[in-house]
């Protein structure tokens, strides 16, 4: 089988980190990419283009915080461009990218979603411990991932991704604090929001209008 074939069928069920029944083990993936991908013991080795290749080094004695992390390699992403590798640490997660030609770890946080034109990916990560919240994209080019939006709240803030309208527009879900004038009997409210490509930047457009807000 080639890695071209694999990756458009196992690859979908191995990055589906929220729900585990639907997930490849990494025994699994790595027999599907055994090309380009290998572990021996505690080490997971991933060949570049370059015919080099990039490892990752799980450290488990787990006494603390700093000698408590494993790597498990997920797949390949949709352009079969990048490694996937998740990162499981003492009290937190992370998702790499790692470029197939560079060797280039690219942080995305958690799962990330592919726009229509496949330009672009943008991760929401409504993390309230164990990760980092916020809203993140990035420009896909030629195998390399250049972040355009960054945005983590200062304030209490859980965004959520719904779907991309379009190759320049992105609904989210945003969770917060319930303003006591919109919704005086919870403590929580969450509504639609968009991210959006205006003049060559990315912008978060919030409109607070009452009939889209949900009362939680």
């Amino acid at each position: 089988m080639s890695v071209s074939m694999l990756c458009l069928t196992s690859v979908v069920k191995a990055t589906d980190l929220r729900d585990p029944e639907k997930s490849q083990t990494e025994e699994q993936t790595l027999k599907a990419l055994a090309q380009i991908a290998k572990r021996k013991g505690k080490t997971l080795s991933l060949s570049l283009n370059t015919k080099n290749s990039t490892t990752f080094e799980t450290v488990d004695t787990c006494a603390g915080p700093g000698d408590c992390v494993s790597y498990q390699l997920v797949g390949l992403s949709p352009d079969r461009n990048f490694f996937v590798v998740k990162e499981s640490a003492w009290e937190s997660s992370t998702l790499y990218w790692v470029s197939r030609s560079t060797g280039v770890k690219h942080e995305v946080y958690a799962e990330p979603h592919l726009s229509p034109d496949r330009r672009h990916i943008i991760t929401a990560n409504p993390s309230e411990f164990g990760g980092t919240n916020g809203v993140f994209l990035w420009e896909i080019n030629d195998g390399k991932l250049a972040e355009k939006f960054h945005f983590e709240p200062t304030e209490y803030a859980l965004y959520s991704f719904v779907r991309w309208l379009n190759p320049n527009t992105v609904e989210l879900e945003k969770f917060m604090r319930a303003d006591k004038a919109v919704c005086p009997e919870t403590s929580f409210m969450k509504f639609p929001v968009r991210l959006v490509l205006e003049d060559g930047l990315w912008k978060l457009d919030e409109p607070l209008e009452r009939a889209t807000i949900s009362c939680e």
